[in-house]
């Protein structure tokens, strides 16, 4: 392709990289499998023992932290700081924290809450204020310290006027960026009203589901009546539930644990994981339902032909930005246009604001060129196309993507490392 500018011709040929998806689970932020990391308020870390723990190929780290010590008085300024370490030791190395506070670990909620529900609002001001204080570790905040391991059941403390207060009391401290998960769709409802749902005007607030396929209704996730029959603030059927459930999660994260109890075909688990827009999963737990995913083969076109379950779910958790296509096209005052079409191939969006970035390396340096659109806005399933127009080089053409909040890069699942290779201008 020949341009001229001036009195000068250039040329500038776009040799475009043919765009192949490669069949691997990224190693890119605020998705995939989690392990479980347990610490007592307390108790002050250790860093340099702790690092030894971490898991390289998970980006994410659910910190389960204990505060029944504290169940009769607030949190002591030793237990502030021990708190405070905990998440910026993860932040150092780049874990997205899930954050679950609890009073219980023996799945006795009752018994080792605190006796006063007004120290339940004085400890979530506490960690809310040492949240406000530590940016971009925490991703989500999961449960409200209460009930049998944390999970909002078995609980002295769960009518519908005390999640009110209780979510009235944490929501102020989240930011623009931590999500709090409650444990089931019908505790959601009762925060949010029918008509914010219907509008699509509710804040973020988002599930986590600790029994995915333990039972039909995941160990009470779900209830048995209809929506018309239960009403709004009661469980409905597994399907309603689903379907619910599908819409609140297209641009938030939902996630948890899956136990084994049902038998489903591996295309009845991908669908359903795909329909509750699964973000985040245990690693470990339940060992039994995981090793059985990992003998269940797919047999299906293309890349994914012959793949366990469990790695077909692990690449999928959460996003999976796919370039497939790359272009060049003649902008204006003799500029060029390069465009990209990205695909999210994975069962989720992400979640927090994410631009993609054109890298342009020529003449011994990098130039960054921001497209100006935000990959958030891509859900499962859909494709986006942005373009953005520079001066013509000689030179090699690259595409990543960064989050807003801390520049971390976001990987495609393109063949690499992450940084698509789109071309050259030769």
């Amino acid at each position: 392709m020949i341009w001229k500018y001036g009195k000068k011709k250039q040329a500038c040929h776009f040799q475009k990289e043919q765009m192949k998806e490669e069949r691997k689970d990224t190693v890119s932020p605020l998705r995939g499998w989690y392990s479980i990391y347990t610490f007592l308020a307390e108790d002050k870390i250790y860093p340099e023992e702790l690092k030894w723990s971490l898991r390289e190929e998970e980006t994410l780290a659910l910190v389960l932290l204990d505060i029944h010590a504290f169940r009769d008085r607030s949190l002591d300024l030793s237990a502030l700081e021990n708190i405070r370490s905990i998440l910026e030791f993860f932040a150092k190395y780049n874990k997205d924290i899930i954050f679950r506070p609890v009073y219980d670990r023996m799945g006795e909620g009752k018994k080792r809450e605190p006796e006063q529900f007004s120290l339940v609002l004085k400890h979530l001001t506490q960690i809310g204020e040492l949240l406000q204080k530590t940016e971009n570790t925490v991703f989500v905040f999961q449960g409200l310290l209460v009930g049998s391991w944390g999970e909002m059941h078995t609980s002295r403390y769960l009518s519908d006027e005390q999640l009110r207060q209780m979510w009235k009391c944490i929501s102020p401290y989240l930011g623009e960026q931590i999500y709090l998960a409650v444990r089931t769709p019908a505790q959601w409802r009762t925060l949010i009203s029918e008509a914010s749902y219907e509008n699509e005007k509710y804040p973020k607030l988002c599930l986590f589901d600790d029994a995915v396929f333990a039972s039909e209704t995941h160990l009470g996730t779900f209830g048995t009546m209809t929506r018309e029959a239960a009403g709004w603030n009661q469980p409905w059927t597994r399907q309603e539930e689903l379907k619910f459930e599908q819409k609140i999660s297209e641009r938030m994260p939902a996630g948890g644990e899956a136990l084994s109890g049902q038998e489903m075909k591996a295309a009845a688990v991908i669908q359903e994981l795909k329909q509750m827009h699964l973000t985040y999963l245990n690693s470990v737990y339940d060992k039994k339902i995981l090793d059985t995913w990992k003998k269940q083969m797919l047999k299906t076109d293309g890349i994914w032909d012959g793949i366990s379950v469990y790695d077909y779910v692990g690449a999928h958790l959460g996003y999976r930005f796919v370039v497939r296509d790359a272009w060049m096209k003649k902008g204006l005052s003799g500029r060029t246009c390069i465009g990209v079409q990205i695909e999210n191939c994975g069962f989720a969006s992400i979640c927090q604001s994410t631009e993609p970035v054109l890298l342009v390396q020529a003449e011994n340096k990098t130039e960054e060129y921001g497209f100006g659109v935000d990959l958030r806005n891509c859900k499962a399933g859909e494709t986006i196309c942005a373009d953005i127009c520079i001066r013509p080089v000689t030179g090699k053409l690259y595409l990543t993507a960064r989050k807003k909040a801390d520049q971390k890069t976001i990987c495609f699942s393109n063949t690499g490392n992450g940084i698509v290779y789109l071309g050259a201008f030769i």
